[in-house]
């Protein structure tokens, strides 16, 4: 699969998806990471960065590998909320 993240500009990773899954075909992969690349306006895509590196920071600083899952997500939105 083929993911684009916003870390300081966009990027491009490649993932394998987990042996036994279902794996989307690249095509539909692509179709829908071309769909997302302009979702962040223009105006506010630096505030989307910051807060995209800080999640990134918090997760290496707590030793989280499988980011994008929901309760890490909730996790650093439950601990930032208290900043």
């Amino acid at each position: 699969m083929t993911f684009y993240f916003v870390n300081g500009g966009m990027e491009k990773f490649a993932k394998r998806a987990p042996e036994g899954s279902k794996s989307i075909p690249q095509e539909i992969e692509e179709a829908a990471t071309r769909a997302t690349l302009d979702l962040v306006p223009t105006k506010s895509k630096k505030q989307y960065e910051l807060a995209y590196k800080r999640f990134v920071e918090w997760c290496d600083r707590n030793n989280v590998a499988d980011k994008y899952r929901e309760n890490v997500m909730l996790a650093f939105f439950e601990q930032n909320s208290k900043i």
